[in-house]
């Protein structure tokens, strides 16, 4: 089963080498992998780029969007059944 959850759309700045990281809008999704396991990503559009982003927090650019997350912005989900 995918389950996809979308976060609202809104703008959050944070710095990508050395640049502003707009985040415009994000939507988490599941999928399970060849090997049976659950993979979660997040498509967001950051900078004006689509990018399918791991969860994880050494990742800058999951950061600004967990950033703009903890600014207000909330998560809604959707189940593709």
């Amino acid at each position: 089963m995918r389950m996809m959850v979308f976060l609202a759309v809104g703008l959050q700045t944070g710095k990508c080498k050395g640049k502003d990281m707009i985040v415009t809008s994000a939507k988490k999704y599941s999928f399970t992998d060849d090997m049976g396991g659950t993979v979660e990503r997040i498509i967001a559009v950051i900078n004006g780029n689509e990018m399918h982003v791991p969860l994880k927090t050494s990742n800058r650019h999951y950061r600004a969007i967990l950033k703009w997350v903890n600014d207000g912005n909330s998560i809604g989900s959707h189940s593709f059944d």
